[in-house]
């Protein structure tokens, strides 16, 4: 792993891996962004601003989110300049809540397309961001991990040689970022769960490549659905749905604990399926209405909510128990977004046809063309 890509001396900057694969994703979700918003009938010039917009917001919004869940440590500073407010919202000083970010630049890009044009064009902008939000969240991920940030809990003592390969993070060389190690060796060193001589931390779980993995499939998905789902915003209703669940499932193996943990406390497992049912649920009020036909409705219903329900009998079943641990920052944030996406969405409009249809489109889901 190799934390510093490029060096730049008579500027003393480095440029980390984590912060590379940000300006790669953002590069890969505006490229992406702007064909589909082409296609959907929004204007290149009003998708490329709105995407402007929703990238400065977001950065900020991420930097904001990040301070207000770790106070204490924005707090912290050793002199009165590093607690000016001017540092607490300066990303070179590290910490991004990542996924507050994203929801927050969708919301700024959309309201500044709303009040430009209307509010179809909002929509069709969104379901334009989806895939392409989704690409860019799995490069960030793989940044991320390459850096060592936002890792994961220890693996258990049975853990395959691979997943330890995979787990375990370095110490840095002393000229990248100033001899320190991946944050999963920092924040173990200062626990005291390896001496400071240690060459890797011990190994954890590879989270970034968990949530990697995850965003990949979801953006197969969307692409799948893209064909298919005709009224606006939907789409992008079934990307903050997607989201929502890989976040929070992925929060239950994080252990980095700048990322925010405002509780309650619960034990692992149970916290696990309690959100997979309510994510279950949240997923039956919108995206399913999407299917009309009552008895494959009905099975929809069932799939929505076996995951949760099965993990639930599981956990009941099994003597064995999990830590308990704190619900974090993310995982309010997928539940509310999740909310948004299944009862903010108009999933059934009239004239709409459900999945699958062999009918033509309704008018509403054509095209619309928005030009300045």
């Amino acid at each position: 792993m190799q934390p510093v890509l490029l060096r730049i001396p008579w500027l003393d900057w480095q440029i980390t891996s984590s912060g590379a694969s940000l300006v790669v994703a953002a590069f890969v979700a505006y490229t992406l962004t702007l064909g589909l918003a082409s296609r959907a009938g929004v204007s290149r010039a009003l998708a490329s601003s709105a995407c402007f917009v929703a990238a400065v917001g977001g950065v900020l919004m991420a930097r904001v989110s990040y301070v207000a869940v770790n106070l204490d440590t924005a707090l912290d500073g050793s002199s009165a300049a590093a607690r000016h407010w001017l540092a607490w919202i300066t990303v070179r000083d590290g910490g991004l809540l990542g996924y507050a970010g994203l929801l927050g630049g969708w919301g700024l890009g959309a309201l500044w397309l709303r009040f430009q044009v209307a509010p179809v064009a909002a929509w069709r902008w969104l379901d334009s961001t989806a895939p392409g939000a989704l690409l860019g969240a799995a490069v960030v991920r793989i940044g991320c991990y390459v850096f060592g940030c936002d890792y994961g809990r220890p693996l258990p003592p049975g853990a395959s040689a691979w997943q330890q390969r995979l787990g375990s993070f370095p110490r840095w060389a002393e000229v990248d970022l100033h001899g320190a190690g991946a944050p999963a060796w920092a924040d173990q060193v200062r626990a005291a769960l390896i001496p400071p001589e240690a060459t890797h931390s011990l190994p954890v779980h590879a989270t970034q490549l968990y949530a990697a993995a995850l965003s990949l499939v979801v953006f197969g998905s969307l692409v799948w659905l893209g064909r298919r789902l005709k009224a606006p915003g939907q789409l992008f209703g079934a990307a903050l749905m997607a989201l929502a669940t890989t976040h929070f499932c992925v929060e239950i193996w994080r252990a980095d604990p700048d990322r925010g943990l405002l509780g309650p406390s619960l034990e692992a497992k149970l916290l696990l399926g309690l959100g997979l049912v309510t994510l279950g649920l949240l997923a039956c009020a919108g995206p399913a209405r999407v299917v009309r036909e009552a008895r494959r409705r009905s099975a929809v219903y069932l799939l929505l909510l076996a995951p949760g329900g099965l993990w639930l009998l599981v956990r009941a079943a099994s003597g064995l128990a999990w830590d308990v641990i704190p619900v974090s920052a993310a995982q309010w944030l997928a539940l509310i977004s999740a909310a948004v996406g299944a009862l903010g969405v108009r999933w059934a409009p009239d004239g709409a046809e459900p999945v699958g249809a062999a009918a033509s489109p309704s008018p509403e889901a054509q095209p619309i063309e928005i030009t300045e």
